[in-house]
């Protein structure tokens, strides 16, 4: 019995003490966890352990390699465009020749008809009528009225040479008419063609020869055609 009520009396001696001691801390530190020189809590996208990296937006160099993105080529020009695959064949062929790339592309534009000679203005049928029996007076026979709505045109030909075009034109003002002369042309595909050059072949683009009877072949930029 002495050795219990011994055993009682320290462990209560020990809990007053524990008491004592725990009132005396400064409760002012209570919920300042986060206090500049106490320890902080560590977010898991801030966490160091190994498999628990966060890894940030990949930059430029690391999504597309140490060439950086695609771009396009600066010694690629279009050429075109170009409407009869037989001209577009024998440009390509010449190309070809001297060295160079080339790829081909279709897209819609217009596909050129040759020049054409005609008088427009003309207010009525009747009138037109009358245009039509001067001209054949002068020889002038291959023509046809076009009602254009609110006017009407009486058409000369079509020519794909332009010095035909121009005789006939010289034709119509001998005639004291005044005719017009313009590209005729109709909705189609056309064909472009992208030549990819070494820069110091490029001069090469200009000695290519082209049928005659082919509309002018212009230089863009590669994609603007």
């Amino acid at each position: 019995m002495r050795n219990v009520a011994l055993l009682l009396f320290l462990a209560n001696l020990g809990f007053a003490a524990w008491q004592a001691w725990f009132s005396g801390v400064d409760s002012s530190r209570v919920g300042r966890s986060l206090v500049s020189g106490d320890p902080t809590i560590t977010l898991l996208t801030e966490s160091t352990v190994p498999g628990a990296e966060i890894s940030a937006e990949p930059t430029v160099d690391q999504a597309f390699g140490e060439s950086g993105p695609p771009q396009i080529a600066s010694n690629c020009i279009s050429l075109g465009p170009m409407q009869n695959l037989a001209v577009v064949e024998t440009v390509t062929a010449e190309l070809l020749s001297l060295g160079l790339s080339v790829k081909r592309r279709s897209v819609p534009g217009e596909i050129w008809l040759g020049h054409w000679v005609y008088i427009e203005g003309i207010p009525t049928r009747s009138a037109a009528d009358e245009v039509v029996e001067q001209l054949k007076l002068g020889r002038i026979d291959d023509t046809y009225v076009i009602d254009a709505d609110d006017e009407y045109v009486v058409s000369l030909g079509v020519f794909t040479e332009e010095a035909r075009a121009r005789q006939r034109y010289s034709a119509a003002q001998q005639l004291s008419l005044q005719p017009t002369m313009s590209d005729r042309t109709r909705p189609g595909d056309v064909y472009w063609l992208d030549v990819t050059h070494d820069g110091s072949r490029s001069d090469a683009l200009d000695r290519i020869v082209v049928p005659t009877a082919t509309p002018s072949i212009a230089k863009a930029a590669c994609g603007s055609g």
